[in-house]
């Protein structure tokens, strides 16, 4: 059974989400969309299929992403709106690969991703960002990364390096695809396999 959900968080913004209820007591999944994704981007697909295995699986969107509330900040572009655009190195948006293009051409049609914009604060957090310093301090949880090994928009080594970094018990899944792949077809299949594995290892 799949529910709307509410939370309020300290600063008053409610976030709006799904909850994929389980037995009672299961053991619960949170699931949010990378950066530019919101909960309807093909969270549904793994929600429904962890649900299946047992657990309870919450999906949200992030402050100013899909129905989420949010104030009025400043947007740059996410995504190029041509593939022509995608092939200029001064195209101005965040994300600006053929690869992402491609994506974005697959995404836009679902509601409510209705802007293709993302707040210049958010790239300023991104920017500032480091997971690689922190990622030591994972353990003793568990870790599972998965690397598409195609990706045009995060390098693959670099990923690796980060994974090389944290300390066990960690799994690594190698997959031949870019960055979007894991959520389509037989990249999907593999993904969400290794995904459900891993948990009923750890939980």
């Amino acid at each position: 059974m799949v529910r709307k959900l509410e939370i309020k968080i300290h600063d008053g913004t409610l976030l709006r989400g799904h909850l994929y209820a389980a037995q009672p007591k299961a053991p619960v999944i949170i699931m949010s969309a990378g950066l530019s994704g919101i909960k309807e981007h093909f969270l549904p697909t793994y929600a429904a299929r962890l649900n299946k295995e047992g657990y309870s699986v919450v999906t949200y969107d992030h402050r100013t992403w899909g129905r989420t509330s949010s104030s009025n900040p400043t947007y740059i572009p996410i995504y190029p709106e041509t593939l022509d655009e995608s092939h200029t190195s001064s195209n101005g948006v965040m994300m600006g690969t053929e690869e992402c293009f491609r994506h974005y051409a697959d995404i836009r049609n679902i509601e409510p991703f209705r802007v293709n914009k993302i707040t210049l604060q958010t790239l300023f957090h991104v920017m500032r960002s480091e997971p690689q310093e922190y990622i030591s301090q994972i353990s003793p949880k568990p870790l599972l990364m998965v690397v598409g090994v195609r990706d045009s928009l995060i390098d693959a080594q670099k990923q690796i390096a980060a994974f090389q970094k944290a300390k066990e018990p960690k799994e690594l899944l190698e997959l031949d695809c870019g960055h979007f792949d894991i959520y389509r077809g037989e990249i999907f299949e593999q993904n969400i396999a290794t995904q459900i594995a891993f948990l009923k290892k750890y939980l």
